[in-house]
């Protein structure tokens, strides 16, 4: 089955409160060169998200930033959708399918994967937090200009070479600041009308958005900076115990982006926390979103001496 894989995100804040969604994403199906050039990859790429952006358009501008709450509401809107086929949908009935399923394996019936996950271990909370997360980390153009990390605009449709010499696009620029964005994209948009009414067309043509430097780069830019600004964060307590998450297969590590978790033999080399009450509550997230052994997970006490990582 074909399927499409959300593989990162870094959204970006606007000065009016609104978001862009910039995804890196890619279909399970088309393959590209690795960076490297030594094999074959799944093929990705960096793009403002129109998924939940009210743009049902398909010739409308693609670069459009929203309120928070109107990409949020939209992805909980298609959820309760899908949801609700299984008393309206005569297949969904057919085949028995409950919301239990559909909340579990979302993605399956959406067609779309987090990270290295199948559809089928793409759970509905999980997907959902996969937004608001994406939200709650946005960084403003300011903020990526300092990571080494830049939005530009472009149009890249082959239609738009019959009208290229009618309607001069504009020049592609890297952007650094919020300011530069809202020029930049409205001079795009001016251009994208006036393209609409030298071919004769009622729809504005489309413009898209993505970021200047190499899809790789600018990942590798985003989890370094997410790693120096957890390490900032941290600091070294000594304890004379702590409590771990155990199960039949031993004691939990982290969950992988692919849906299984990893574990170890050893409490001391598994995720530890200072007290019962973090670990019940880490425990109960996971169940909530639906992680695959979400519920054979117990809170262990480890009366074990320890250094541990903590918040500052």
């Amino acid at each position: 089955m074909s399927y499409h894989i959300l593989y990162a995100r870094q959204f970006v804040k606007l000065s009016d409160g609104r978001v862009l969604p910039m995804v890196l994403s890619g279909d399970n199906n088309c393959f590209m060169d690795s960076p490297t050039g030594a094999k074959m990859m799944r093929s990705r790429d960096w793009h403002c998200s129109t998924w939940y952006n009210g743009n049902d358009d398909a010739h409308a501008l693609r670069p459009k930033a929203v309120m928070p709450e109107v990409i949020v509401g939209a992805v909980k809107a298609e959820i309760e959708k899908y949801e609700k086929r299984c008393e309206t949908d005569e297949w969904y009935k057919k085949e028995g399918y409950t919301v239990e399923q559909v909340r579990k394996s979302y993605g399956w019936f959406t067609g779309v994967a987090l990270g290295g996950a199948h559809t089928t271990r793409t759970s509905a909370s999980g997907y959902l937090a996969y937004w608001e997360n994406g939200i709650k980390d946005a960084k403003t153009v300011e903020e990526l200009d300092a990571m080494g990390i830049h939005l530009r605009i472009y149009n890249y449709q082959s239609a738009y070479e019959s009208v290229k010499y009618l309607v001069e696009p504009p020049e592609q620029t890297m952007i650094k600041t919020d300011a530069q964005f809202l020029e930049e994209l409205s001079k795009w948009e001016a251009w994208s009308k006036a393209c609409a009414e030298a071919m004769g067309k009622k729809e504005p043509m489309r413009v898209s958005v993505d970021f200047v430097e190499e899809w790789n780069r600018v990942l590798d830019q985003i989890k370094r900076s997410r790693k120096a600004n957890r390490n900032r964060e941290m600091k070294e307590v000594r304890v004379s115990s702590y409590v771990t998450l155990k199960n039949q297969s031993g004691f939990l590590t982290r969950y992988r982006k692919s849906g299984g978790y990893g574990f170890v033999r050893q409490p001391e080399h598994g995720k530890r926390f200072l007290t019962e009450r973090e670990a019940e509550a880490y425990r109960k997230k996971l169940v909530k979103r639906g992680n695959y052994d979400a519920d054979t997970w117990m809170v262990t006490v480890i009366n074990e001496p320890a250094t541990l990582r903590v918040a500052a």
